[in-house]
């Protein structure tokens, strides 16, 4: 095991660990003893100590491929995750049903406090953003997209098609989101990669899905 897949499966195997000891409500499965003991064995053999003789880096900052953990701090570290992925990048993607939606949560308390987070992943090099979500809140949308539109362009699409979530990065990267944005800091989820293949594939869904955009000026629909 290579040292970057070994502080991969670390660190998503420290998180479940984590989260079966915080008493937090879990599948049935998940809370039986033979399922911790069986955690914090692989743990211990992927412990850096365990590699000492074979390896010498030490674990990156921050790994995107992992499960997030179901709580506000998890939360703000993928949103602080995504920012460092999209470094760089001028074309960005975003693929969430629920996106122009707010709902008061754990991580979010209020719709400025959603906008204002949310709105932060994209580095000053994007310049372009196309969004793709079912439906919106006029208020949401309004100030969503006043927020993104700082001197960018901003594309939105609104299409019944969509299920998962996902960001697409310049021409050939990718990643799915287990969660709507609004979703962080309530359950744990799974983020990974989009091979490159798959990015092009989804694009031309995203086209057939939703050819035109939809015509910024014209009122909100609220659900």
């Amino acid at each position: 095991m290579d040292q970057s897949l070994r502080d991969q499966c670390l660190a998503s195997l420290n998180i479940w660990r984590a989260q079966l000891k915080s008493g937090q409500p879990l599948p049935a499965m998940l809370q039986t003893r033979e399922f911790e003991a069986a955690l914090d064995s692989l743990c211990a053999r992927l412990e850096p100590a365990a590699f000492s003789d074979k390896v010498t880096s030490s674990a990156p900052e921050f790994a995107l491929e992992l499960i997030v953990a179901g709580n506000p701090q998890a939360g703000q570290t993928l949103l602080n995750g995504l920012r460092k992925w999209l470094a760089g990048a001028s074309t960005v993607v975003l693929c969430d049903p629920y996106f122009l939606h707010f709902r008061p949560s754990k991580m979010f308390t209020d719709q400025t406090a959603y906008i204002n987070a949310v709105s932060r992943i994209f580095p000053k090099s994007v310049t372009e953003i196309d969004l793709y979500v079912t439906g919106f809140t006029s208020t949401v949308k309004t100030e969503m997209l006043r927020s993104l539109k700082e001197g960018r362009s901003v594309r939105l699409f609104d299409t019944e098609g969509l299920h998962d979530r996902f960001i697409l990065k310049d021409r050939y990267e990718g990643k799915v989101i287990g969660t709507s944005f609004g979703g962080l800091g309530n359950k744990f989820f799974f983020t990974e990669n989009i091979p490159s293949d798959d990015t092009v594939e989804i694009r031309k869904e995203l086209q057939r899905l939703a050819p035109f955009p939809t015509q910024l000026n014209r009122g909100g629909n609220t659900p």
